[in-house]
């Protein structure tokens, strides 16, 4: 192989690693998507263990029931209601919020951990 083709062969394969490379970061960039376990379900109440990764969302949603929140980690919250500017919540670990049902709204974790909830719909 002559002296160019090896500079033009390494070119090639610097640039398909290079977008390679770019293509998994852009992957990595895209946020995780929330993990939702089902714990118990009958008649009465719902529990689910929810894990939000940072930059996650729940995606705009209402309450058709009340909900109890159980906080297992620290993490902030960013909470966008219709017609209302983004609030961010601070939640600590060991702390419970009470939301009424009725209520819309789209959550996404601010932080740069998981955020790690136990909800629980009183039907």
């Amino acid at each position: 192989m002559t002296p160019a083709r090896a500079v033009a062969a390494a070119l090639v394969v610097s640039i398909a690693a290079g977008g390679a490379w770019y293509a998994s970061r852009a992957a990595d960039a895209q946020p995780a998507r929330p993990q939702v376990k089902l714990l118990l379900e009958n008649d009465r109440v719902r529990m689910r263990e929810i894990v939000l990764p940072p930059g996650s969302s729940t995606g705009q949603h209402t309450h058709k029931v009340p909900e109890l929140s159980y906080a297992f980690t620290d993490g902030a919250l960013r909470v966008v209601s219709p017609g209302t500017q983004p609030v961010v919540e601070q939640w600590h670990a060991g702390e419970a919020h009470w939301r009424d049902a009725g209520v819309s709204h789209d959550i996404a974790n601010a932080g740069d951990a998981d955020m790690r909830v136990l909800v629980i719909d009183v039907k």
